[in-house]
């Protein structure tokens, strides 16, 4: 296999100035620009079994390529190959890199459709989410179960326009911070508010489980294409967003060429 970090870059992720808070690196990856032979090649034997569960190859094809995408960087990052990338699982699913490896390095994933987004930090809980704005979406049902009283107030606010990408904003935003704090969906969705204008910089307003978190995790809204919006909930007041270029087909054939 030739350089398969080459697409990251050879110099090791550094964190800025602490009066920045914490590096948040963040990559987006197209799922159909992997190949898919040269990627499952890098997958442990569990996570060969998962992609086999899929009943449909376009799944099967784009679960292979975020896990070989995320052990490649995390390799990268750590000085390791990719396949000696060890994960465990937290209480609620929320993966993690095993002791054995002795880092404090954490990441987190997230895909929809055709794409995935990755982001790493040294010492800081982080979760991500990625959704593709489905217009046919039936926000007005969903909402109604996801959403708090105010939120589903703050949606009905927005222009007709800005509607779909308010609902899926705030829906991304309430996934990262879920998955930043390893709960998953274990926590009800209405226990806490989060900004739904598109337009704004994303925030906790309200968390009535944990009213300190407001103060707790710092965010980003990574620039996604138009049909995707996308949060990052890091732990600290503050974080510095390093956002890499996007991993394509060109670049996805490159990584993983024999």
């Amino acid at each position: 296999m030739r350089d398969a970090m080459s697409m990251f870059g050879r110099a090791r992720m550094t964190a800025p100035a602490a009066a920045s808070g914490v590096a948040v690196h963040a990559w987006q990856v197209d799922l159909d620009g992997i190949p898919y032979t040269s990627a499952r090649q890098l997958l442990s034997a569990d996570e060969c079994a998962r992609a086999d569960s899929f009943r449909f190859d376009v799944h099967r094809v784009r679960f292979v390529a975020g896990r070989a995408a995320l052990r490649v960087l995390l390799g990268r990052e750590l000085q390791i190959a990719a396949r000696d990338v060890v994960f465990v699982t937290g209480r609620f699913g929320k993966p993690a890199l095993a002791p054995s490896l002795g880092t404090s390095l954490r990441f987190n994933l997230s895909h929809s459709e055709n794409r995935a987004l990755i982001a790493t930090a040294w010492g800081a809980d982080l979760g991500v989410d990625l959704e593709y704005l489905d217009a046919a979406t039936d926000m007005e049902e969903l909402a109604v179960t996801v959403f708090s009283t105010g939120e589903r107030a703050e949606l009905a606010a927005l222009p007709e326009p800005l509607r779909v990408a308010g609902f899926f904003s705030a829906w991304t935003r309430k996934e990262a911070y879920l998955k930043a704090r390893g709960e998953g969906l274990s926590r009800s969705l209405q226990d806490f508010d989060v900004r739904v204008d598109p337009r704004l910089a994303p925030a906790l307003l309200d968390a009535r489980h944990a009213p300190g978190d407001v103060l707790r995790w710092s965010w980003s809204a990574p620039a996604t294409p138009p049909a995707f919006a996308a949060a990052i909930c890091v732990e600290g007041v503050a974080h510095t967003l390093v956002s890499h270029p996007a991993v394509d087909a060109r670049s996805g054939h490159e990584l993983f060429a024999g």
